[in-house]
């Protein structure tokens, strides 16, 4: 997966031109790159071009801008998982009667119990949790940060389950990692389709 600047300007910046490629290696701390994702998510308006894997993706009119962050700070323990989920959607002005139908038509496939509370899911269904949100955002591409800090949520049989759901999706996503080489060690099992590698110095 490449991500091409071309020339791009939105609220935040001017004629950013660059390239993120595939296994790439990020030379900044981890501060910086999420201020980074920060951006992307919330532009307001583009001019120019970003394109994610030739398609131009500066055009997508929504609140996350085709991207999605995934890491447990995205989960609200004290709602049920109707109420994590519609978030989502109210960020985007929908009405409630039409949140309900896409969260409703979405559990069809996933069939998690929508009234429990997230401290009484396991972690197959906190899994489908994260899925759910990105599908529902209509995300282009997923990050997945600080893999290596994770630990019951993102154990390596989660991990492979959720990287699987995306490939099924055709939902491209990044593993943001601090060590390169524990990720590699973990990619037998892991299956990364189309992800890519990002070491954070």
């Amino acid at each position: 997966m490449d991500i091409v600047f071309e020339n791009y300007s939105t609220n935040y910046f001017e004629n950013l031109t660059g390239k993120i490629s595939q296994n790439c290696q990020v030379f900044s701390n981890k501060i910086t790159l999420d201020k980074f994702i920060a951006v992307l998510m919330n532009v307001k308006y583009a001019n120019g071009k970003m394109l994610i894997d030739g398609k131009i993706s500066n055009n997508v009119i929504s609140k996350y801008r085709g991207f999605y962050v995934v890491d447990e700070f995205m989960l609200y323990p004290h709602l049920n998982v109707y109420d994590n989920l519609s978030l989502v959607l109210r960020s985007m002005k929908m009405s409630p009667v039409t949140i309900y139908r896409k969260i409703e038509s979405l559990n069809e496939s996933l069939n998690v119990d929508l009234d429990n509370k997230l401290k009484e899911c396991d972690d197959d269904s906190i899994i489908k949790l994260f899925y759910a949100k990105v599908v529902l955002a209509q995300s282009q591409f997923v990050i997945i940060k600080n893999y290596n800090n994770y630990t019951k949520i993102f154990a390596k049989k989660n991990m492979r389950k959720l990287t699987q759901m995306f490939d099924e999706k055709n939902i491209n996503y990044i593993i943001l990692c601090d060590k390169k080489k524990k990720l590699v060690d973990d990619l037998p099992i892991l299956k990364l389709g189309k992800s890519s590698i990002s070491d954070v110095k």
